[in-house]
């Protein structure tokens, strides 16, 4: 008897010991799914950012520029930009899908403001001058040249924040020294209608095209 009670004892003690291990293991394999699923859904959203800012800059170096920031000129002097041109413009921002409806209207309010300080004569430029509000660098990328032929799509993004509706960061050149590496263009990115698009730009920041300190 005393042998039966051994046998039946150890027999219970493998049987927990399996169930357990069995629960461990169910408890693990229901966990593993929702970590690699969320690690996942953020590369594939950083993904889709790089491949939206590269396209943007591509269909930027191939696009025609006749309709942005077109001048009117009077003896001279820069008197304000043709805005018919300018809503054209606009358009050509829209259509391209990349740009968010926030970066177009402060594209919008940039212009119209640009535009009546010229009229106004508060602020002076030359035609052949370069411009006084933008200076002699490329709002776009703020460079004044590039590392190489193709640049823009070998750029390096360095998220700051991401989350399901936003994310900031910013991109610079990595692998053609430092100097490149260190200049640093600040952007940001919003979902509209599910799809990420471009709602500001460094070199498009409103305060800084006005020369507002």
């Amino acid at each position: 008897m005393r042998i039966l009670k051994t046998i039946a004892t150890v027999m219970l003690i493998g049987l927990a010991a399996c169930q357990k291990t069995e629960k461990t293991t169910e408890n693990n394999e229901g966990a593993l799914p929702v970590v690699a699923t969320e690690k996942t859904v953020d590369e594939t959203e950083k993904t889709a950012i790089e491949t939206l800012v590269k396209d943007m800059y591509a269909w930027n170096r191939n696009r025609s520029h006749t309709n942005e920031f077109q001048s009117v000129v009077k003896d001279t002097l820069v008197t304000g930009y043709n805005m018919g041109s300018h809503k054209l413009y606009l358009k050509e921002l829209r259509d391209s899908g990349f740009f968010a409806e926030e970066f177009i209207a402060n594209m919008d309010k940039i212009v119209q403001e640009q535009n009546k300080l010229l009229g106004s004569g508060k602020m002076e430029w030359y035609e052949g001058d370069l411009s006084p509000f933008s200076g002699d660098f490329d709002p776009w990328c703020g460079c004044q040249d590039e590392p190489a032929e193709d640049a823009f799509n070998k750029i390096t993004l360095h998220f700051e924040s991401l989350n399901n509706t936003t994310a900031k960061f910013y991109w610079n050149w990595e692998g053609f020294g430092d100097d490149w590496a260190a200049e640093h263009y600040n952007m940001r990115t919003v979902k509209e209608n599910g799809k990420w698009k471009i709602a500001y730009m460094e070199g498009w920041d409103y305060a800084a095209n006005l020369g507002v300190e």
